[in-house]
């Protein structure tokens, strides 16, 4: 092996050592996040990714369909209300559920979509309100057909659609609306710190 074939092996390793150091001093591996389709799993469960996050959190959660569960729930438990009940909600069942409430009981409730009945809601004297969730600009898209099939909202009999051109006067005394939070706080029971939620349905008053 010649003298002049060495250098230039020891200047090649050199420049690789000097481009390793450089690249390390300049780049990082980071991680890299990429939307995945659901898999057979998750299209069979939809409660999957809440189910693995609350098991990940220490609270692993019972799901259920059964109308028995909520007939005989756990003193001071969490219950998590999803949609498509309005039909199992007697006036009965709500006044037992709020007296478990009232004993101690959590109630997460998740609002049945706007201009469909919602016993719980109803209880709670709680609203779809368009006006505010137009101002927001909310779920606009989703939350607000166009044109004269407009949703009249759960605060509106139901049927009833009001004509684009009508107003009401404007009321000098009405005080302003609170700004709407961009998150809320929930203590959950067994936690140490609250739950801080993103907080979606500004359509929603008391």
């Amino acid at each position: 092996m010649t003298r002049r074939l060495v250098w230039i092996m020891v200047l090649a390793a050199a420049s690789l050592t000097a481009g390793g150091v450089w690249f390390a001093k300049n780049f990082e591996s980071v991680p890299a996040k990429e939307y995945q389709p659901a898999g057979p799993e998750a299209r069979h469960n939809p409660y999957l990714a809440l189910d693995r996050f609350m098991t990940r959190m220490g609270r692993p959660v019972t799901f259920t369909g059964s109308i028995r569960e909520l007939d005989a729930l756990a003193p001071g438990g969490v219950l998590i209300l999803d949609r498509n009940r309005r039909g199992l909600m007697t006036k009965a069942r709500l006044d037992a559920l709020f007296n478990w409430v009232g004993k101690g009981g959590y109630l997460i409730v998740v609002p049945e979509i706007a201009n469909m009945p919602d016993p719980v809601l109803d209880y709670l004297h709680v609203k779809w309100d368009d006006e505010e969730r137009e101002s927001c600009g909310c779920g606009a898209s989703a939350a607000k057909p166009s044109g004269k099939n407009k949703s009249p909202g759960l605060s509106k009999s139901p049927g009833l659609s009001k004509p684009a051109e009508t107003k009401k006067p404007a009321d000098t005394n009405k005080p302003e609306p609170s700004p709407t939070p961009e998150t809320m706080a929930a203590q959950i029971p067994g936690t140490d710190r609250p739950l801080n939620i993103a907080y979606r349905y500004a359509g929603l008053k008391a």
